[in-house]
């Protein structure tokens, strides 16, 4: 089991990250602007100019304040080195809500994927898929997206080459969104931490039924394949004890199912999580989203 008291140890920081906006063409003074630091495109489709603005990023410095307040003023200035004339013209299309977390990706690596498919698990339509690096084979990305959410949790550390604050990053991002009311995007995401450890259950009987299908097929096509060879490959996605439970009792192996564990041990890691480590995760994540919105 991982150490609750562990998952308090790890510093957790959140803030907006990054904005997608739509506005006319009209509404800048000078639309030949660009090549700002911390604004990633600026580009135009049928006379409205969509921009995509990191607030942390902004003027060749990283911002190391996670305030509401400080994205704010941050994005102001931003908008006005891009001549935007009106804010009320202004669209806001796209909110991404980062937390950035003090443990690095391949540490935590497993449990990050349980809560991902957590996090996601009420959610309709969609693709989700993760990324292996071709320098280590570690996973380095778990990714979903659908038409309204994306949800990515990534080695931020790799990504940046190095230079991050935090070595791993979780960012929801909310997509084709009307409201410019940041405090609502910010407590949507709180929302979404809240239920995220509820939906266990669900993701436990969705990962039985894909590992009883595997256990059938593999057996077919290996008459010696045993339990213990079967486990062992597929222990990353044996999230918690149930799992591993049902499992047992379907490959129609007798004794005790502790015994059977012990002696698995002996021989192999494996590592269990449980709804109150999910809890204690989602707890940390919403409180540093509540500081987030906090007055300085």
């Amino acid at each position: 089991m991982i150490n609750d008291k562990d998952l308090n140890s790890i510093t957790y920081c959140s803030r907006i990250d990054t904005l997608e906006t739509r506005e006319p063409v009209s509404n800048r003074r000078d639309i030949t602007i660009c090549d700002i630091k911390g604004i990633h495109k600026n580009y135009i489709i049928n006379d409205f100019v969509k921009t995509v603005y990191n607030p942390n990023n902004f003027n060749f410095g990283y911002n190391t304040e996670y305030k509401l307040s400080k994205t704010i003023s941050t994005l102001d200035q931003m908008q006005t080195v891009m001549t935007v004339l009106e804010l009320d013209n202004v669209e806001y299309k796209r909110v991404d809500i980062a937390t950035d977390i003090s443990v690095e990706f391949k540490d935590i690596s497993k449990f990050l994927d349980l809560i991902h498919k957590c996090i996601r698990a009420k959610e309709k339509g969609g693709k989700a898929w993760d990324n292996t690096c071709e320098d280590t084979l570690n996973i380095s990305n778990y990714r979903f997206i659908n038409r309204s959410l994306g949800i990515e949790f990534y080695d931020k550390l790799k990504e940046s080459a190095g230079k991050a604050l935090y070595p791993t990053r979780m960012e929801i991002r909310f997509l084709r969104i009307s409201s410019k009311d940041f405090k609502f995007h910010v407590n949507n995401s709180i929302n979404l931490w809240k239920a995220m450890s509820n939906n266990l259950d669900q993701v436990e009987n969705e990962i039985v039924e894909i590992l009883k299908n595997k256990w059938t097929e593999e057996k077919e096509l290996s008459i010696g394949l045993t339990f213990t060879e079967f486990v062992y490959k597929w222990s990353d996605k044996i999230f918690t004890t149930t799992i591993l439970k049902e499992l047992y009792k379907f490959s129609g192996l007798k004794g005790s199912y502790k015994s059977w564990l012990q002696r698995y041990r002996s021989n192999h890691h494996i590592e269990f999580y449980s709804k109150n480590n999910l809890r204690i995760f989602s707890k940390n994540i919403i409180e540093s989203l509540k500081d987030y919105l906090k007055n300085d």
